[in-house]
């Protein structure tokens, strides 16, 4: 199935059966069991065996394990840092490089001028030892106290689980798409008393600090959603800051028939970057009475450009600015730079997790002797915010990246359907083109129709 397909599965489902309901003693879990079907259909094969241990070496490993989460639950519980007004909490995939610190793109822009005593960094995900956090003073690890709250969580009893019509529900989600739930049932109360250590961080966390607002990056993993439903229940202020698209093939970003009250498991405000993405958001919130928007711009791009924008052109050529989501390119990509006019220079920027495609890429291009048309180390290592906003114009498949190029007024160009499908409101808009036939002269004609230099 695409993504489409399974998107317009799951609103039936929602539709259809008392999916909001389902609960994990108080925790309203639709929002999680959704996101774990979504990534089941497109992740369906077997994850490789991890080479077995001892029996003995493991437990020696969890001993070392739990003595050094307890060392560090103890030297949390004691510190004396009292009330804070904010936690901000996010991970390393939105961290950055940035003199020689390694800080949180968005919300750094917020807490560089703030004493550490004035906030809480709550960091989630694993934490990279070869990199230099900024504030380490304001951080609480997340994976650090993990170890010893599942212990204690051994010593409570489990949670009620409600999953009225289940049985149907599976039934129905077998018949359209042949998706067999029986492994992932099975498994389901272990991965929502995972769901509970965090639960129970979060609250230690909230008790100790008694912050006055939570403002958080990517919901909808189990750290996050424990997060979030903490502080909706203790009557905390709980912001989604917007990371990236967001728009109808977002899973998580897509509701049917939310209750009246809301969830307890979603944010209670969603913080977008503009009234586009915004306007999506409040097409599904409804006529429920507790999640509310707020455009508040994206503070990254709103940094960069301040400190950056005066510096002079990147290049005496006009730059096309092609955001890559692959480790190569395609066959018409690389006509289209052979044939590409002189006036022009293609800046290749590789996905953070695909910096190893540079070697693939050069070598693409030097089989087609047009190396020197392309720069990919600078597009790569500069900052994104201002590399747009001197490009002529932004390439992309389905960037989050477009959404940015509309906020610094750089013309984009989407050249996939998912992209087409994501933003369709930006192309109504005339934000953005499309070219979507895969052939070199028709992206190039695109690319020569834009107005103006940027």
């Amino acid at each position: 199935m695409t993504r489409k397909e399974v998107l317009l599965l799951l609103a039936y489902l929602e539709k259809t059966f008392p999916v909001w309901d389902w609960r994990y003693g108080s925790i309203e879990i639709w929002p999680l069991i959704k996101r774990d079907i979504f990534f089941i259909f497109f992740n369906q094969k077997e994850k490789k065996q991890s080479p077995t241990e001892s029996k003995s070496s493991r437990t020696l490993i969890r001993i070392y394990n739990i003595c050094n989460s307890l060392l560090y639950f103890l030297k949390i519980k004691f510190r004396k840092k009292g009330k804070v007004a904010t936690f901000y909490c996010g991970s390393a995939a939105h961290r950055v490089d940035f003199q020689s610190n390694f800080i949180n793109r968005y919300f750094f822009p917020y807490i560089q001028n703030l004493k550490e005593t004035e906030y809480i960094q709550y960091e989630y995900g694993p934490v990279l030892k070869n990199k230099n956090y900024k504030n380490e003073k304001s951080i609480v690890y997340a994976s650090e106290l993990y170890t010893i709250f599942n212990l204690f969580r051994r010593f409570k009893s489990q949670p009620n689980l409600n999953l009225f019509k289940w049985d149907e529900f599976h039934s129905c989600i077998l018949e359209r798409s042949g998706l067999d739930l029986n492994t992932y049932y099975k498994r389901l109360p272990v991965r929502l008393e995972s769901l509970m250590v965090y639960a129970d961080i979060s609250s230690f966390l909230i008790k100790k600090y008694q912050p006055k607002e939570v403002i958080g990056l990517c919901y909808y993993n189990n750290s996050m959603f424990a997060m979030h439903y903490m502080a909706n229940k203790m009557g905390i202020e709980n912001l989604d800051v917007q990371h990236g698209g967001q728009g109808s093939l977002h899973s998580m970003y897509t509701f049917t028939n939310l209750p009246k009250g809301g969830s307890n498991m979603i944010p209670k405000t969603f913080w977008c970057w503009d009234q586009v993405s915004a306007n999506h958001i409040l097409s599904w919130l409804g006529s429920q009475n507790y999640h509310h928007v707020e455009v508040n711009g994206n503070p990254w791009i709103e940094f960069q450009l301040k400190k950056f924008s005066s510096q002079d052109d990147l290049s005496k050529q006009k730059i096309i600015l092609y955001t890559l989501q692959e480790k190569e390119l395609e066959e018409y990509i690389l006509q289209a730079i052979k044939l590409t006019p002189k006036e022009f220079v293609w800046w290749i920027r590789l996905h953070p997790r695909m910096l190893d495609a540079q070697a693939i890429i050069e070598s693409q291009l030097e089989n087609i002797g047009c190396k020197d048309k392309v720069e990919i180390s600078k597009a790569t290592n500069y900052p994104l915010p201002v590399l747009l906003e001197k490009s002529y114009v932004h390439l992309s498949k389905f960037s989050g990246s477009i959404i940015e190029a509309v906020l610094v007024n750089t013309p984009n160009i989407i050249i996939d359907e998912v992209g087409l499908e994501i933003y369709k409101d930006y192309v109504d808009n005339q934000d953005a083109s499309v070219v979507l036939t895969k052939n070199a002269d028709d992206l190039l004609k695109s690319i020569l129709e834009i107005e103006g230099n940027i």
